[in-house]
């Protein structure tokens, strides 16, 4: 995790100017965005994973045969 002080200078690079409680709520906000994409990535794999042992069945229990 980035400590506050490392987020502060890349956040104030330019003129903009941002207080330490400021640098502390976007910090937040990516931390709580990346979490979701992480969930999401794992949610799409899940399903990929699904989706490919339900293509192995013939809907009657029994794999289906391929080759």
């Amino acid at each position: 995790m980035l400590s506050i002080k490392k987020c502060s200078e890349i956040l104030n690079k330019n003129e903009d100017v941002f207080t330490d409680e400021e640098v502390g709520q976007i910090k937040e906000l990516f931390y709580e965005l990346a979490e979701m994409d992480v969930d999401h990535y794992f949610r799409i794999q899940q399903e990929k994973i699904l989706q490919d042992e339900e293509s192995n069945f013939n809907g009657k229990g029994k794999f289906r045969r391929t080759g």
